[in-house]
């Protein structure tokens, strides 16, 4: 064998050496990038459940503050002048209480 096929053969060697390491890495990237990828939709999921109940939480305080008015516990007025800088109802609802 001439000394350039026993370069050309180490240098193939080599090559085929890299080229492995690389795939190896390839690999362990699309690993992790599967696990980042079921963990955000496992966070998505999540985030959606904590809006729904954002949502039915809302909703049942909005009920509460009609059940409040209409017992004539609180008029509407009164409850809206003492929270007007806060519009939204749940935290309007709770603000109260804290009173």
């Amino acid at each position: 064998m001439t000394i350039f096929a026993k370069r050309s053969n180490s240098f193939a060697k080599r090559l085929n050496s890299f080229a492995e390491r690389l795939n190896s890495f390839a690999e362990r990237l699309n690993s992790f990038a599967e696990r980042l990828n079921s963990f955000a939709e496992r966070l998505n999921s999540f985030a959606e459940r904590l809006n729904s109940f954002a949502e039915r939480l809302n909703s049942f305080a909005e009920r509460l503050n009609s059940f409040a008015e209409v017992s004539g516990i609180i008029s509407r007025n009164d409850f809206c002048k003492r929270h007007d800088e806060s519009p939204d109802v749940t935290l309007n609802f709770i603000n109260l209480f804290k009173q």
